[in-house]
C-alpha cells in the first residue's frame, strides 16, 4: 500500500511533526491548549457555536502534544541524571580506596 500523503520520501509523520515543533516550548504549547479551550468556550457562549466548537477542538491535541513533550523532556533530564551518578560514582570510589591505601600502616 502507498503511502498516500508524501510517496516520493514516505517519511513518518510522526518525525516530521517533531522536527517542526522541536523549538517550540512545551510551555508555550499547554498555553496555546489554554487558549484554544477559553476562546472555544467564550465564542459558544456568545452564540458562535460552529467556530467556537473548530477553536475549541484544537484544545486536547494540543495538551496532548504538550504533555508529551514536558514528559518526554523530564525523563530524558533524569536519564542524563542516572548518567552522570552512574559514571562519577565508581570514580569517587576508587579516589577513597587509593587515600586508604596511603593511610595504612604497613
Amino acid at each position: 500500500m502507498e503511502n498516500i500523503f508524501n510517496p516520493k520520501t514516505r517519511e513518518n509523520w510522526g518525525n516530521v511533526l517533531e522536527s517542526k515543533t522541536s523549538e517550540l516550548p512545551a510551555n508555550k504549547i499547554l498555553c496555546a491548549a489554554a487558549g484554544s479551550f477559553l476562546l472555544g468556550t467564550t465564542l459558544k457562549i456568545a452564540g458562535q457555536r460552529k467556530i467556537g466548537s473548530f477553536i475549541g477542538s484544537f484544545a486536547l491535541p494540543l495538551l496532548a502534544l504538550g504533555a508529551y513533550r514536558k514528559y518526554s523532556a523530564s525523563s530524558s533530564s533524569k536519564t542524563e541524571i542516572e548518567n552522570e551518578t552512574e559514571t562519577t560514582a565508581p570514580a569517587a570510589a576508587h579516589h577513597e580506596d587509593q587515600t586508604n591505601d596511603l593511610n595504612d600502616p604497613i
